[in-house]
């Protein structure tokens, strides 16, 4: 199946939006896009979304869409790290 210019450029446009509203919350294993969507989706279906955005959206798209999750993941886990290590101080 071939896909016009416009519409893959189109989905890359989507990709990127939803990118930039991504909250990951990695204790409770759900994803809030947007704010408001809530998707419960373990870390196989992260791996999965993002070769499905690399086939459809671009090698670009999926690397966004990895760094955001990582991003994501490295600062909620030093959330939670550092919430153990105040706790353990008292």
């Amino acid at each position: 199946m071939k896909v016009d210019t416009l519409t893959l450029k189109k989905a890359q446009d989507n990709v990127k939006s939803a990118i930039t509203r991504v909250k990951f919350l990695p204790e409770r294993s759900r994803i809030f896009m947007d704010g408001s969507n809530l998707l419960l989706i373990p870390a196989t279906s992260v791996v999965n979304t993002i070769n499905y955005i690399a086939e459809t959206a671009g090698e670009l798209a999926a690397r966004q869409m990895s760094y955001k999750f990582g991003k994501v993941i490295r600062r909620e886990t030093a959330k939670i790290f550092s919430r153990g290590t105040s706790s353990e101080t008292r």
